[in-house]
């Protein structure tokens, strides 16, 4: 059974492009435009990680992850960002699975995506 992975991110391409290298690699993607309708879709639907970007209108990332932790604490959350850095530490810090830089490196990419599966 396929991995069920929620990517959040209100840019159309990021969603399109992450999405499909999410796929074609094995994994069950649905999508959301911002924190708040990720919320909803977490209400409604089990998943097994979620990938969302930092910066987002209507629910930032690390908005997106803290409410995460309160309604399914078991579900790891990786941020990316084009803009902002954050350290492997810093992550931990903020109770995230990890921080991705874009633009995104698709090998590496899957390969921390693959490694926060098994580690949950």
């Amino acid at each position: 059974m396929a991995h069920k992975i929620l990517l959040v991110d209100d840019e159309t391409i990021i969603l399109r492009e992450i999405g499909a290298f999410l796929r074609e690699a094995g994994y069950e993607v649905a999508e959301a435009w911002n924190g708040e309708e990720a919320v909803r879709r977490l209400s409604d639907n089990p998943f097994d990680l979620v990938i969302a970007d930092l910066m987002m209108p209507a629910g930032d990332g690390l908005y997106l992850a803290e409410r995460i932790r309160a309604m399914a604490p078991d579900v790891p959350v990786l941020l990316l960002s084009g803009a902002a850095k954050m350290g492997r530490g810093e992550a931990k810090k903020f109770g995230l699975a990890g921080f991705i830089q874009k633009p995104i490196v698709p090998q590496k990419f899957l390969h921390q995506v693959k490694k926060v599966l098994e580690e949950r």
